[in-house]
């Protein structure tokens, strides 16, 4: 099959817009989500051979990576020449991307689409600004989608009368880039039950169906029983940092409004238009797996949201921003629908139309992707430049955002998110054990706990957002020593970023560090010294004497 040539030209296009007013504003390429540098973390482990480890020793692993398929091919930029990391990371966003948007024009096809109409989704989801910004994050998002979406293409091909059940193995392969990869796999897998057993008295033997059993078994076995044997969990630890402690068994209603504000702001026109395609999906066999997933996914995150805690969406709702094709193609579906025996010149006026509000958010995305990567670098890299070079590596630092300080500083951390550090997201939640059963000094009591485990592991520093911690960050006990300031904040947890000394820090700094080392006309994207530009750094004092 052909390759749609202009989505494919608007995907190429608008990601080198985005990334080109990065670089012009910035100077240099960086990441919108501190996540990213976590991904290189991993990748620079498992390349040193110390596998899914986050120590500097490269001793103890742990289950932190949601999508270790993500890392293992970020470990590239890590053993070729130069070790062009950032280079190798963009590229695969990119490449990820445009095999999404392939992967949603042969899609259409299988779903009885013209080429017409397979060509107008495959430019929507080409020019919608989250998922362009996706294909730039750094992240593991453009990468799941990709194989999610050519997993559900070749489902339907697969019920049209295609004989590979190639469907599966793509499912599993989207699991290690996602563990949401689930919720479709057993979309595919329930619908060819189905198939197999519908209207007969003894169900169909088809070796396909055990073949294909047997193929996403083998690609994604291996990792749940990782994540099970570093974590106690069949999930990473990242769940339980996200998620909370369990589930309700009714669904959170303000989570799905949540959820669907985002996608009528991602699709303004096009979203109503999706109601109307679902409607004609779920009658088709090879459109039920689509509308099953675009449907499940908000409501198994609705049952996940724990009340009172942050909602489970994600930076920007960046967990869902893999629905936004299926919802786009749905629209289409309905489009196509409403259309059906229109004259042509109609056609196009009413696709215009409602592709406008695509456009406009699409041609003001550049300084919006352009911001996020500021923020970025305005606060977690530059404070991770800082500590390397202003306090002895021997200090251990707690840190709520692990990503770029865990790149670039050599130091040993505790994970305040709970990502690596598991064992703080009781104190966080405030789910001891041992915590009293009053809410209100319970919500007192994790504070006081949290200072207590920060004891016990011996933190000599916190690095934090003062909006996120403001009981510590205005405690004379924890001694200020550095703060950086994020202008126009849009993607941190909050415009302050503070160094904090503990009262029991064993380990003072190199110097007598300036309370803020802010230059007053900062570059964030040139904020490391020469030797650790983040397109090709491993500061030598990150690396085990042995490792080379």
């Amino acid at each position: 099959m052909s390759i749609p040539r202009i989505p494919v030209g608007l995907a190429c296009g608008a990601t080198l817009l985005y990334l080109g007013a990065a670089l012009y504003v910035l100077g240099a390429p960086g990441f919108p989500l501190d996540d990213a540098w976590i991904h290189l973390r991993f990748a620079r482990a498992l390349a040193l051979g110390d596998g899914l480890t986050y120590d500097p020793a490269g001793a103890v692993w742990v289950g932190g990576s949601t999508a270790p398929l993500w890392t293992a091919l970020l470990a590239l930029g890590f053993v070729l020449p130069g070790r062009p990391v950032l280079v190798v990371s963009l590229l695969l966003g990119l490449v990820s991307f445009l095999a999404l948007v392939v992967a949603v024009d042969r899609f259409a096809r299988a779903l009885g689409l013209s080429a017409g109409w397979a060509g107008v989704a495959a430019g929507l989801v080409a020019g919608c600004h989250w998922l362009v910004w996706s294909a730039l994050s750094g992240m593991e998002i453009a990468l799941f989608t990709a194989l999610a979406v050519a997993g559900l293409a070749a489902h339907a091909q697969e019920r049209r009368g295609d004989h590979v059940p190639r469907a599966p193995a793509l499912l599993a392969l989207s699991c290690l880039a996602r563990p949401e990869g689930v919720l479709p796999l057993m979309a595919v897998l329930a619908d060819r039950w189905i198939e197999l057993h519908a209207g007969r008295p003894r169900p169909r033997r088809d070796p396909r169906a055990l073949v294909a059993a047997g193929s996403a078994l083998a690609l994604g076995l291996p990792t749940l029983l990782v994540y099970r044997l570093l974590g106690g969990s069949w999930l990473p630890t990242t769940f339980a940092a996200k998620t909370g402690d369990g589930f309700d068994l009714v669904p959170s209603l303000g989570y799905l409004q949540l959820v669907g504000g985002l996608l009528l702001g991602a699709a303004p026109l096009l979203a109503p238009l999706a109601l109307v395609g679902l409607g004609r999906l779920v009658r088709l066999p090879q459109g039920r797996p689509l509308a099953a997933w675009l449907l499940g996914q908000p409501l198994a995150y609705a049952l996940l949201a724990t009340p009172g805690a942050p909602p489970p969406m994600g930076n920007f709702g960046r967990y869902h921003f893999p629905l936004l094709p299926l919802l786009l193609l749905a629209a289409v579906v309905g489009l196509e629908r409403l259309l059906r025996g229109a004259r042509r010149p109609v056609v196009l006026a009413v696709v215009g139309l409602v592709a406008l509000p695509q456009a406009a958010l699409l041609a003001v995305g550049p300084p919006r992707y352009t911001q996020t990567v500021a923020n970025v670098q305005d606060s977690d890299v530059r404070a991770a430049c800082w500590l390397r070079e202003n306090l002895p590596p021997e200090a251990v630092l707690g840190v709520q955002d692990i990503g770029a300080v865990g790149y670039f500083a050599p130091h040993r951390l505790v994970d305040l998110a709970g990502i690596v550090t598991p064992e703080v997201v009781p104190v966080l939640l405030g789910t001891d054990p041992e915590a009293p059963a009053d809410g209100a000094t319970n919500e007192r009591y994790w504070e006081e706990r949290l200072v207590d485990f920060l004891a016990e592991r011996e933190v000599d520093y916190l690095v934090v957002f003062a909006e996120s911690y403001p009981a510590l960050a205005a405690s004379p006990s924890f001694r200020r020593i550095a703060r950086f300031d994020v202008e126009d904040n849009v993607t941190m947890a909050g415009s302050t970023l503070l160094v904090l000394a503990t009262p029991w820090s064993r380990h003072p700094p190199h110097a007598s560090p300036s309370a803020n080392p802010r230059p007053a006309n900062p570059q964030p994207a040139n904020t490391q010294p020469a030797n650790t530009q983040p397109a090709n750094t491993q500061p030598a004092n990150t690396q085990r004497p042995d490792a080379r």
